[in-house]
């Protein structure tokens, strides 16, 4: 799955979202009255959903910087430039312990797949801003690697609802 999107973190949580599996594309708009849903494209219809009991925290990584430099001075890799950026690279491994520091959500679904803990590499910026991360696990003995990259920060941007098709 990739999804690229432009979403609001440390305000109320907004945004558009376009998710791809193959050929199939989902956009998905997020006010803060609901969610909206189209498959197919700029044809497809709109369909209003209930807003899903998530919360920016889950995606907005700042709080894992201080739980991977609780792990001790073998957490911090160095500092690299990365798209012309100077950043701080930490790496380490987070138990469910630790991992249910940052989010009791993220510790209840590694819980609940069987999985004991991540490691999670997270370079952050000069002002403490997460730029990119890689959180790795083995789920059912399938390896996971998810890879986030943020940029373009600036002030809260507004998203307009879209119109539900009536079919």
């Amino acid at each position: 799955m990739n999804i690229t999107a432009r979403q609001n973190f440390n305000t109320l949580f907004t945004g558009r979202q376009e998710r791809r599996v193959g050929s199939s594309t989902r956009e998905i708009v997020i006010t803060a009255g609901a969610e909206y849903h189209r498959v197919g494209g700029p044809t497809g219809g709109w369909t209003r959903m209930s807003l899903p009991l998530i919360h920016a925290s889950e995606f907005d990584l700042t709080g894992y910087a201080p739980v991977l430099l609780s792990l001790g001075p073998e957490a911090r890799k160095g500092v690299e430039t990365r798209d012309g950026v100077l950043v701080h690279h930490l790496a380490g491994h987070l138990d469910l312990d630790r991992l249910g520091q940052v989010s009791a959500r993220a510790r209840s679904e590694m819980e609940s797949e069987g999985v004991t803990g991540i490691d999670l590499d997270q370079w952050v910026d000069a002002e403490g801003r997460t730029r990119y991360a890689e959180k790795r696990w083995t789920a059912d003995g399938t390896a996971v690697l998810v890879t986030m990259a943020f940029s373009d920060y600036g002030p809260p941007e507004v998203f307009d609802s879209p119109v539900p098709s009536t079919a």
